[in-house]
């Protein structure tokens, strides 16, 4: 009889295990009054740096953004579909100061929300937005990284750093002060090439109350996952963002444009001036000019000088703000010397050309960050032709010879005030 009672009492104990739990899942997501079921689905896509625009192309949203389309297609067969709720995050890197971060990552979500709101119907009043910086994220990437450096990361991400002021005055998260500093700025700039891309994102959760048949009696639920090429998001701590009612804008750049002197050619008594704007996210285009109408101390030293370069510059980092770049230089020049040996040379109508190559590193100088100062090294060929005559007023004609000039083409510790150019950015009514 013992042995009877005891065999029942597993029987029912495994009976519990099973249906126990099953009951628990039906009656969370079944509504038995109005035979619905909610179907919850969870869609990241990729952004480059910078960007508010939703690239198909870019990283895995090409199948993310397909998932994404089925599951809204899912839903529409439906005719008396119902969202219950629309929750949306947007993530950045930290590599921006935090206003800007702020813009960026609220940008990322709005245009997620354009993307699924044309096309499908959802309320006003069940959309949630988030935004932040996914440090969960951030830490997940720096384990599965074997660089030198990534437990030195580690141990700042997960070091409770109080907040403080960033350069615009803004409050920003201690650990990214704190990253800034990590050897001496070496590991930041790495972040910034290889790890950052990596926490652009923005993720919509759609959760949607569907009919059920009456002779249903398993509630299902459904569960997209990402693709291994894009990233999974855990929702920290959200940024605390003030209303704004103005669409971000879905420009793919900030245009920039700064006006600068080169303080190096001083000395020289070389009066200059120049201007770079920023092409891509990436690019630039800088332009000095420089004149020269003086006698050096003694009548019988003359320069006299008008040279123009403009240089292509690619950059790591934030463009014309902060960070290395690299440049590729065309001088060229008219010019008419008389030197101290006795002689005048002049260019005969034909100017003085070459090209080279450089290297420089901008860094901000106030707390606004739009003073900059940068330091630029090049090195190069030039094409020189020239005229030499007597070193006396209206001296002789002598000889015309051609110099092929290896050597420093460039050399600047240019002063520069940046400032953006505004565009104009079409208002729209804010749907959450």
């Amino acid at each position: 009889m013992a042995g009877k009672v005891h065999t029942r009492f597993i029987l029912a104990l495994l009976v519990a295990m099973v249906l126990i739990p099953s009951i628990g899942v039906g009656q969370e997501l079944c509504d038995s009054a109005t035979h619905s079921r909610k179907v919850r689905t969870s869609i990241p896509v990729d952004f480059r740096q910078s960007d508010t625009v939703i690239d198909p192309n870019y990283a895995g949203n090409t199948v993310a953004l397909h998932n994404l389309d089925s599951i809204i297609n899912e839903i529409k067969v439906h005719d008396d579909y119902h969202i219950v709720a629309l929750e949306l995050f947007g993530t950045v890197s930290p590599e921006g100061s935090a206003k800007v971060n702020r813009r960026i990552s609220k940008g990322r979500v709005r245009a997620l929300e354009n993307y699924i709101t044309k096309r499908i119907e959802v309320a006003d009043s069940v959309i949630k937005h988030k935004e932040y910086i996914d440090w969960a994220e951030f830490r997940k990437v720096m384990l599965d990284n074997n660089s030198s450096y990534c437990d030195e990361v580690v141990k700042i991400i997960d070091t409770d750093y109080p907040r403080t002021k960033d350069w615009d005055g803004s409050i920003i998260d201690g650990r990214i002060i704190a990253l800034r500093k990590l050897q001496g700025g070496w590991v930041w700039q790495q972040l910034i090439a290889n790890e950052f891309k990596k926490l652009r994102s923005a993720g919509a959760t759609i959760i949607s109350q569907l009919p059920i048949p009456v002779e249903e009696d398993v509630v299902v639920i459904t569960e997209e996952v990402k693709p291994e090429s894009t990233i999974v998001i855990a929702a920290p701590e959200p940024i605390v963002t003030p209303e704004v009612k103005e669409e971000p804008k879905d420009d793919r750049f900030v245009p920039m444009v700064s006006i600068k002197f080169n303080a190096a050619a001083v000395p020289l008594m070389l009066l200059n001036a120049g201007f770079e704007v920023r092409l891509a996210k990436q690019w630039s285009l800088d332009m000095m000019g420089v004149y020269s109408p003086y006698n050096y101390f003694r009548s019988d030293r003359k320069v006299r000088l008008l040279a123009m370069q403009t240089e292509a510059r690619y950059w790591w980092g934030e463009t014309m703000h902060k960070g290395h770049f690299v440049g590729l230089h065309v001088p060229m020049g008219g010019f008419n010397l008389q030197m101290s040996d006795g002689y005048r040379y002049q260019d005969p109508n034909h100017m003085a050309w070459g090209v080279g190559v450089s290297y420089g590193y901008a860094m901000p100088m106030s707390k606004k960050r739009n003073w900059i100062v940068e330091f630029t090294l090049g090195v190069g060929y030039m094409n020189i032709k020239y005229d030499i005559y007597e070193g006396v007023h209206n001296g002789k004609y002598l000889r015309t010879e051609t110099m092929n000039y290896f050597g420093p083409t460039r050399l600047g510790i240019n002063i520069a005030y940046r400032f953006d150019i505004p565009r104009k950015s079409q208002k729209t009514k804010r749907l959450n």
